[in-house]
């Protein structure tokens, strides 16, 4: 974690904009509030769509660097884990935002970046009750998921330091 917090612009933007969406222009982009452990941006294209851009760099990470790096419980965070989990929800059904490019070279931009649909609509309490629904659908899906193992999607080495619950076991390499 750095002393000084160095957050993405416009310029450092576009390239990853023209990769992701053919050559289209980006005209203003947005960051957005509330994430501790990556960078979330608003791209508006020069057609006034929108998506958003997750960044995965040390400067967008708020976290102590001491946090543990394994286990269920160590410091989660990342593209690898974000797809990870990406994957195992739409796998289930839950209604997750499409994922337009992911790119974990640092070649488009400093850090690890995912750029997905942006999904609008006004404030929760103008369509509480229909998120609602979507929220109960989803944690209904969650509930009768099973797996054969616990901790974070795509995470296999976490079980050797801990006892996994009774029912779940560890995948061995």
């Amino acid at each position: 974690m750095s002393g000084l917090r160095a957050h993405l612009g416009r310029r450092d933007l576009l390239e990853l904009t023209r990769t992701a969406f053919a050559g289209r222009d980006l005209v203003p982009v947005q960051r957005l509030r509330g994430s501790t452990k990556k960078g979330v941006y608003r791209l508006t294209l020069d057609d006034d769509t929108t998506a958003i851009a997750y960044v995965w760099n040390t400067d967008e990470d708020y976290w102590p660097d001491d946090q543990d790096q394994g286990g269920p419980f160590g410091h989660a965070t990342g593209l690898d884990l974000f797809l990870a989990a990406h994957t195992e929800l739409s796998g289930i059904g839950v209604r997750v935002p499409h994922m337009i490019l992911h790119d974990s070279s640092q070649n488009i931009v400093p850090g690890d970046v995912a750029v997905l649909e942006d999904i609008r609509g006004g404030a929760l309490s103008q369509h509480a009750k229909p998120v609602l629904a979507r929220l109960g659908e989803a944690v209904h899906a969650m509930h009768h998921h099973r797996s054969d193992r616990y901790g974070r999607p795509g995470d296999d080495h976490g079980c050797s330091t801990v006892t996994p619950p009774i029912g779940l076991r560890c995948r061995t390499s």
